[in-house]
């Protein structure tokens, strides 16, 4: 969303950063292309973002099944990592297992 601070503008993630994608969690096709009930994304195995005792956050990791490609691929990384994957739609070297 767009900010401002001493009228200056500037985007800002509003989402918050404690991430929870779980398994089981399922993100579909777009629903305006033919597959509309097929799995683009299946995820395996979760553990959630959160903060120990002394406030450090724990980045936490999502493994998942990502259908898109010609090529199933499982990935794993960080739920920080996969909500930039879902944003930007590219993931970054060394994700793919």
């Amino acid at each position: 969303m767009e900010r401002r601070k001493n009228t200056a503008a500037f985007l800002s993630w509003t989402q918050g950063s404690l991430f929870s994608f779980s398994q089981e969690d399922v993100i579909y096709m777009n629903p305006y292309t033919s597959r509309i009930t097929a799995p683009l994304i299946q995820i395996k195995q979760a553990s959630p973002v959160g903060k120990d005792q002394s406030g450090k956050r724990y980045k936490g990791y999502v493994r998942f099944k990502w259908y898109f490609t010609k090529k199933d691929s499982t990935m794993e990384m960080t739920q920080d990592d996969f909500v930039r994957f879902l944003i930007s739609g590219s993931l970054e070297e060394g994700h793919e297992i």
